[in-house]
């Protein structure tokens, strides 16, 4: 599971430096700077010590700890770590007597393999919806 930082610890208004604003998020100033880069954050100037506003932080902070829902059809890859229609529309249903449908398919993206527990009532609506991802574009 990713880490859920802690974004209330900062304030909008203030200019923080990577060592100030890890201390803060209780992580390591790599991560911060891993995350900064991830997320587009722009710094103040390309000077030691790199300093970033907190208006500037926040939203990418907050925009990570937003969870999603899937559409439907979709399964989460963890090779990739992004939602994925599987390849092809094949999915192979791992059932087990009184346990919800385990489904397995290959990522459409990076070919690893994906599942997803569904219940059993809803795995035909599911398949369908796999198979034809074009149809579930809002």
């Amino acid at each position: 599971m990713a880490r859920v930082f802690n974004w209330r610890a900062l304030k909008e208004h203030r200019v923080y430096s990577i060592e100030e604003a890890s201390a803060l998020l209780r992580c390591a100033p790599r991560t911060l700077k891993r995350l900064l880069y991830e997320e587009g954050v722009q710094v103040i100037d390309d000077l030691s010590p790199m300093l970033v506003i907190g208006a500037d932080l926040i939203p990418a902070l907050r925009g990570r700890n937003t969870k999603g829902k899937l559409a439907p059809g979709q399964m989460f890859c963890l090779g990739c770590k992004k939602p994925a229609y599987p390849d092809g529309g094949v999915v192979d249903d791992v059932a087990k007597p009184n346990q919800p449908s385990l489904l397995q398919a290959l990522c459409s993206n990076c070919g690893a393999v994906m599942s997803r527990r569904v219940a059993r009532g809803e795995v035909a609506a599911f398949l369908k919806a796999a198979q034809n991802p074009q149809s579930n574009v809002s």
